[in-house]
């Protein structure tokens, strides 16, 4: 009777690395439209020297001049891998090309640019370049330079603009749970949840660590059949003290929901304070906190 050789199944043993790749954009032209930037240059969209599809952009660089195009940015994670394609060629009247890499910071500012001198062509090539982002890096774009010459105004056409992230970067918040991003998914993270039967006496919730937690949403659920009030404290460390966010409790009438949203990241750890108004004779209060972790 056959046996499982379980010594061979090392040779099953592929990296996802190699494999798992996210397209994060992906630009053909081919609806007619482009959503490039341009600066010291003019693009336009055209249909008679294309690469595949239906159009390809031409971009006029004045004589003598550098310009460039440059893509929309995209979210990336640092120490990522990522793999740009362009396809391109050129006119007698250009003289340079580079393929440049911008990255970004969580403010929007340029960390620095990878640049790529790329050969002329003058008919279509296909360029390719893998590199991982810098550490700080939250965002890339693609700028695809060019410079005229003296004579006359240069012309670049370029099709099938594409960038690929490699590899699967899962994020976990400070308790080891995958974390989302709100541009991929519409759901939110249950982040805390509980329920208590309150008195005149105040209760406290645990010390929650909202770090990296956007767009807060919180829900007070009161099934007493007398109000509710909680006031929601905030500090800059566990240890430290707390103070109120708004400075006076928010009332949740009895058997009602009362959200509220929280759009700032500025407060990183929360607790809450709740209290009824009096004795209540029945029901629960609860506290809701979803958000997305960006």
């Amino acid at each position: 009777m056959p046996q499982l050789e379980l010594a061979n199944l090392s040779n099953l043993d592929i990296p996802l690395s190699a494999l798992q790749r996210t397209r994060v954009y992906e630009q053909s032209f081919d609806d007619g439209t482009s959503d490039l930037t341009e600066n010291n240059c003019t693009q336009t969209v055209q249909d008679e020297e294309v690469f595949a599809g239906r159009y390809a952009l031409k971009v006029t660089i004045p004589a003598g001049e550098t310009g460039y195009v440059e893509t929309p940015t995209r979210p990336v994670s640092p120490g990522q891998l990522i793999t740009f394609t362009i396809v391109h060629k050129e006119d007698e009247n250009i003289t340079g090309l580079k393929l440049q890499i911008v990255w970004r910071r969580s403010s929007g500012g340029v960390i620095n640019i990878d640049e790529f001198t790329l050969d002329l062509a003058s008919e279509w090539a296909t360029v390719s370049r893998t590199i991982s982002a810098p550490g700080n890096a939250v965002s890339m774009a693609i700028r695809i330079s060019g410079t005229a010459s003296d004579t006359a105004d240069g012309n670049i056409y370029l099709d099938d603009i594409v960038m690929d992230l490699i590899g699967l970067v899962i994020r976990a918040d400070n308790k080891g749970r995958p974390m989302i991003n709100i541009d991929d998914y519409l759901e939110p993270i249950l982040v805390f949840s509980s329920q208590y039967q309150l008195s005149t006496t105040p209760l406290e919730t645990e010390v929650l660590d909202l770090k990296g937690l956007k767009r807060r949403l919180f829900f007070f659920i009161n099934t007493h059949d007398k109000p509710v009030y909680v006031d929601v404290l905030t500090s800059y460390s566990p240890s430290a003290e707390f103070i109120s966010i708004i400075g006076e409790p928010i009332e949740v009438p009895k058997e009602s929901i009362r959200p509220g949203i929280m759009n700032t990241d500025a407060y990183t750890y929360i607790k809450m304070r709740a209290w009824a108004s009096e004795a209540p004779s029945t029901g629960y209060f609860a506290v809701v906190v979803l958000g997305y972790y960006l």
